[in-house]
Parts: C-alpha cells; structure tokens; sequence
C-alpha cells in the first residue's frame, strides 16, 4: 500500500477503533459473565422461594406421580432440576445457592404452619447457561464486527475529506512546479485547511502574474534581439548554439533556424568566425576584428565576442556582428570631400595668388598682359565664390535647414525664363536648345526649381559637344508632372550612374573643370528634388547622350 496521508489516517484510525471495540468488547464480555452468573443465582434464589411457597406439600408427598408431573413441568418452565426430601435431610433454616463449575445448586426449607416439614433441592446445570452464553457471546462478537465495520468505513470517509483538500493543494503544489500557474484549490473553508488553500491560491496568482511579466518581458527581448540590425548569436557552456536572430543568417547567408542546436563549429563560413568564439573561450576575454567579405558585394563587420560566466557547463558566447559598411563609406566620403574641397579651393586660390604675384613683380607695366591677368584673377574668384555658394547650399541642404515654400505656378513661363538664361551659353557653342512644355500649373519652390534646372542645363551644355542639342520637356502625367533634360552629349558609363549625384564625382573631370563646374550640381539637384518629393531617373549611353527625367507629385509639395 502507498504510504500517502490519507492511507496513514486510515490505518491509524481502524487501529484506534479496532483496538477500541477489542477492548470495550472484552470488558463487556467479562462484565457480562459476572452480572450473568448472579443473574442465574438470583433466579434460582426467586424461584426456588417461588416454588417453596406455593407447593402443595401434603399432597406431593402422597401422590410421587403429581410431584413427577409437576417437576417436569418445572424443568421445561425453569431449566432445572427439582427434588424434594424431609426436614431430616438437611439442618438449614434459611435458603442457601452455591455456584459450582458446572451447576448452580439451591436449598430452599418449605414453611408450614410455622415449621420447616421439608426441603426442596433445585439444581441448575451450566450447559444449558453456556449456550445461552454463547449465543450471547456470538451477537456481541457480530455487533462487535459491524460496529467496526461502520465504523471503519465512517473513519475512512471522514479521512477522505479530511485529506482530499490536502491532496488537492500538494497536486496544486506539483503543477506550480511544472509551470501550470493557472491552477488553483478548490474550496472556501475558514478554518485551518482553508486558510491554507487561501495562501496557495494567492502564491499561484503572483506566480502567474510574475511568469506573465516575464513572458512579456522576455518575449520583448526576443523582439528586440530578432529586429536589431546588428547580427546577434548565443553559445553556451556546452558549445552548442542557443539563439541566433534573423540579422545574423541574413548577414552571413544561413537558412533560417538552420544553426540552432549546431555546435559553433559549424560555423568557418564565410569567414572563420569559430576560431575567433575559441580565442574568447580560451582566454575568456572579449574579441574585437573587423572582416571584409564578399557576399557578393563588399561588406564590412565588426564582430564581438564577449564571454559569459552564466553557465555551470562552461563559458557561454554572445557574438555580435555589426555592419561597418555604410559607416566605412560615410568615412571615406567624408576624406574624399575634404580631398575634393582642398583641392577644388586650392586651384583657384593658386591661380589668383600665382597671377597676381606676377602683377606685383612688374607685370603691371604690360597693359594687356595686366588685363589678361586680372581677367583670369576675377574669373578664378568668381568660380571660388561659386564654389562656396554651392557648398553653403548643399551643407544646408544635407543638415535640413533649408526649407522650400512651395506656390502653384505657371510652368511654362517659368521654364521659358530660365532656359532664356542658358541659351547665350549654348549658342555660344551653336548647340540647339529646344523647349517643349504644355500649359499647366504646379505646386513648386520658384527658387529651388530654377536651381534645378539651371544645374541640369548647365551639365548638358558642358558634356555636349559644339553643335549638339539640348531638350527641355515637362508636361502632366498621372498624379504629377515630369520635367525631362536630354542631350546628345559623350553619355555616362553605366559604371558611373550610381555615383554621379555625389559630391564632386566627375565623370570626366578633366572637361568638368574646363567649364567651370564645381562637381556639386547633381548633389544639390537630388536633395532640391527630394525636398519637393519628387523622383530622379537617369538614362545614358556613351556617345549617344544622356536624359534626365524627374517625376514631381503634382499637390504634394509642401513646407519642409
């Protein structure tokens, strides 16, 4: 048997009451024999006075055959033995009962006339006393069993009850243990046991509202780990791989969920990222490296290995792997820029410096060559101020402060005016600038948009040869309007077209610094374009020309 509570109880409790009735039941028993042997005394005591009163002696002594008959019927009546004899046989005067082992005897004198004519001798034999005590007996051993019985089953009832609230709060007790926080004791008692059930059901309720705030928590963090940018990969003690979001995979081309349970030595592609998660385990000491790979396109990582001392079965591994690429970039455009900027300042500044040195030497004697240079001074100032506006604009244009204030306009008059402004250029190398633009209004900065289009214009009238032609197109379209710059110009190598709206990339810079350009035209075009919410696309063939073709929204230009 299973040695629960309630199986003690119940042993316990038959025990209690087994001993019980045992014991009640032998005193009972021993009881009863000493209340049953005086009972049988006095009985025969009473009868047999009974009996001496009320016999007829004269007429028993004269007739044995009535006294016979009579004694037979005392035998079936009283269960004894009678018998009669004369005043000679014995010398008592009063009763006298003696209880022997097996009979109980009488001597009972019989009064006549105030004399003692006989004595009348009753025997009761213990046979016939035994079987009734048994039979005694036999009932208070029956009653015996089925008081225990009703008893036991009673106790055991009684032990089910007391025990099934105690039951029912240890399973309460296991499932907690199993994570079941939703469990909870049935029972609204006041005492003891209740009470009891009252403070577990209160501990499940904080346990599931603290494993609720856990999950949430721990399902934010998982969140947050699975969209960072940055790759992030766990290794435990045991050198298995726990957790590894999507950043990771997606940077280093894994399958998604294929690493999980793989141990970190799988992972020697594309770069031999174990031996780095070795060195940390080794030296217990966070890693630093910095890899290029080729994926296909260039990318640069920095990757981080820290150890942790949070598993028992070893140093676990956090592994971060970041992308430096644009950031490697953004540096190197910015030690580019300021190449490019010294360069650009520098070429005016030693011409102006270098002719007018000249000028103070003694070249002023010369009229024309004073002229020439002067001309040439006030021609490098005018492109170094140009230089300076251009990067004034696009700084601002780069840090957002510059804002746009967008008015619905006539289009057309307000293209006609700003070709008008270029056509002395283009005439000047007899190239043809058409102009084909419908009749419709658009919400658009005047200022920015003649930026606009002067910086397109001025690019094709420098890369189109002597003789070329220029064409300037704007109509409406589906939800907006486009404006379109061609020309028969040298064209743009496909590998260029990425890089042109950079600062002072030149495609050609040799024939760029010939016409005076500052390299920062397309940059403030894109960031003019982008300020009215507009697209730019950019078509070209060597030798064939190029087109650019800007789609602005026709109401969505606003302040900004």
């Amino acid at each position: 048997m299973s040695h629960t509570l309630k199986s003690r109880i119940i042993q316990m409790l038959w025990v209690l009451i087994g001993s019980t009735v045992l014991v009640s039941g032998l005193f009972f028993w021993l009881l009863i024999q000493e209340v049953y042997d005086d009972f049988l005394s006095d009985r025969l005591l009473r009868e047999g006075e009974w009996i001496a009163q009320n016999i007829d002696w004269e007429q028993m002594r004269q007739d044995p055959n009535i006294w016979r008959e009579q004694r037979n019927q005392y035998k079936k009546m009283f269960k004894f033995q009678a018998e009669l004899t004369d005043a000679k046989s014995f010398q008592a005067k009063k009763p006298i009962v003696k209880s022997y082992d097996e009979k109980l005897t009488g001597t009972f004198p019989i009064h006549r006339s105030g004399q003692i004519v006989g004595f009348l001798s009753l025997e009761l034999n213990r046979e016939q006393a035994e079987v009734e005590m048994d039979r005694l007996r036999n009932s208070l051993i029956g009653g015996m069993i089925l008081i225990s019985v009703l008893a036991a089953l009673a106790s055991s009832r009684v032990a089910i009850q007391v025990v099934r609230p105690i039951e029912e709060m240890a399973q309460v007790a296991i499932d907690l243990t199993k994570k079941r926080f939703y469990r909870r004791v049935h029972g609204r008692g006041n005492d003891e046991v209740g009470r009891l059930g009252h403070a577990i059901n209160r501990v499940a309720h904080h346990l599931q509202k603290q494993m609720n705030a856990l999950r949430q928590s721990e399902q934010r963090l998982i969140s947050v780990m699975e969209t960072m940018e940055s790759g992030l990969l766990l290794v435990d003690g045991a050198g298995m791989i726990r957790f590894v979001n999507q950043s990771f995979e997606r940077s280093l081309s894994y399958s998604t969920g294929s690493l999980i349970g793989q141990s970190y030595q799988v992972l020697d592609q594309p770069f031999g990222l174990f031996n780095l998660i070795e060195q940390c385990i080794n030296r217990e000491q966070k890693i630093h490296d910095e890899v290029t790979l080729y994926l296909p396109q260039e990318q640069i990582y920095e990757v981080v290995v820290t150890p942790m001392w949070e598993d028992p079965q070893g140093v676990s591994v956090v592994v971060m792997i970041h992308n430096m690429t644009a950031v490697r970039r953004l540096e190197q455009m910015r030690k580019d820029f300021v190449a490019n900027v010294s360069h650009e300042l520098k070429t005016p500044i030693t011409s102006i410096r270098g002719f007018s040195e000249t000028l103070l030497d003694g070249a002023m004697s010369d009229q024309a060559t004073s002229r020439e240079f002067l001309q040439i001074i006030h021609d490098e100032s005018i492109r170094l101020q140009r230089l300076v506006a251009d990067l004034l604009d696009l700084s601002q244009l780069e840090s957002k402060q510059m804002s746009i204030h967008p008015e619905w306009t006539q289009m057309k008059p307000l293209i006609d005016s700003v070709v008008k402004t270029m056509e002395e250029q283009a005439k000047n190398r007899k190239q043809k600038l058409s102009v084909q633009v419908d009749s419709f209004s658009a919400k658009v900065d005047v200022d920015g948009f003649r930026q606009i289009l002067i910086n397109l214009l001025s690019n094709a009238v420098a890369y189109t040869p002597d003789g070329g032609t220029i064409t300037v197109t704007a109509k409406p379209i589906n939800d907006g309007w486009e404006l379109c710059v061609a020309d028969s110009g040298i064209g743009i190598p496909k590998k260029d077209l990425d890089r042109i709206f950079e600062r002072f990339y030149r495609v050609n810079k040799d024939r760029s610094r010939e016409s005076g350009g500052t390299g920062l035209g397309l940059a403030i075009v894109k960031h003019l374009v982008e300020l009215h919410r507009g697209d730019i696309y950019v078509d070209s063939k060597v030798s064939e020309g190029s087109k650019f073709r800007i789609v602005f929204p026709m109401e969505e230009s606003s302040d900004r």
